[in-house]
């Protein structure tokens, strides 16, 4: 009777380890799914980053283009000013 008992006391005691031992590998699987979670939303965020630059870059660089060509349309060749009645002081 009291060997069957300690038995049945020990394959309690090993069902005990092995759910703790699935607990624990569950918990570090979940763990390594929120680590790479975060790691993919950080590159999300890098990527954004890096697209926002590149369009502030462009915009900036039409910005200065068309100061340019506004530049070069109020800018008024001495040729051209004699042609069309401008008067230019030099």
């Amino acid at each position: 009777m009291c060997h069957a008992y300690e038995e049945e006391e020990e394959e309690e005691e090993e069902e005990e380890e092995e759910e703790e031992e699935e607990e624990e590998e569950e918990e570090e699987e979940e763990e390594e799914e929120e680590e790479e979670e975060e790691e993919e939303e950080e590159e999300e965020e890098e990527e954004e980053e890096e697209e926002e630059e590149e369009e502030e870059e462009e915009e900036e660089e039409e910005e200065e283009e068309e100061e340019e060509e506004q530049k070069k349309k109020k800018t008024i060749s001495p040729g051209l000013a004699k042609r069309s009645n401008f008067s230019i002081k030099y």
